[in-house]
């Protein structure tokens, strides 16, 4: 799960080709994080990674059998708007249509793709680019990756597919850690 959530949101700014053009009246720098990528790569890195995470439940529960653990996934699911999201998602993805939700937002995934994710921090965040070396450098929160809007039935907008991926994870972490699953990882 660790894994496939940090190919979406792993890629080094540093890594990212930059690119110049020049001509006698005018010169451009840019970069793109498109580049040898399509959309249904990323829209597969992404379903992964919602598989991972929903997946959870299943699991979790033959930890609990084997443990005599009193099962809460199914409560989790239904008490937690990213982990119920995610549910969702994974079973839209799996089954090619909803014909339930447990979120109550039917949510599908819209303008997937690749860029600069800026996240807010209690500090400063920002993005440099040295024109004479062609690097780009990040302070704060700040990597290139995958991402999408999570819209539900209604159209309504409901923010980042990986922020509800990330909220997901850190509530399957508190339950799985309460459970004597594991340790949180550093």
């Amino acid at each position: 799960m660790y894994h496939a959530l940090g190919v979406v949101k792993a890629i080094s700014l540093s890594s990212v080709p930059f690119e110049s053009s020049h001509s006698p009246t005018q010169s451009s720098w840019g970069f793109d994080f498109t580049k040898h990528r399509n959309e249904a790569e990323d829209m597969n890195a992404l379903g992964q990674v919602i598989a991972c995470v929903a997946s959870l439940k299943d699991h979790f529960r033959v930890w609990c059998a084997a443990n005599g653990v009193v099962l809460e996934g199914e409560s989790l699911i239904n008490g937690d708007r990213n982990v119920a999201i995610v549910h969702d998602l994974w079973n839209r993805d799996k089954h090619g249509e909803l014909t339930r939700s447990r979120s109550g937002l039917w949510p599908e995934l819209i303008h997937v793709g690749r860029g600069v994710i800026m996240r807010g921090t209690t500090g400063a965040a920002g993005v440099s680019i040295s024109l004479t070396t062609g690097t780009l450098h990040s302070t704060g929160d700040v990597f290139a990756g995958i991402d999408g809007i999570v819209v539900g039935k209604d159209g309504k907008k409901y923010g980042s597919v990986l922020t509800t991926i990330e909220r997901a994870v850190e509530s399957w972490e508190h339950l799985l850690t309460a459970a004597g699953v594991f340790d949180k990882p550093a």
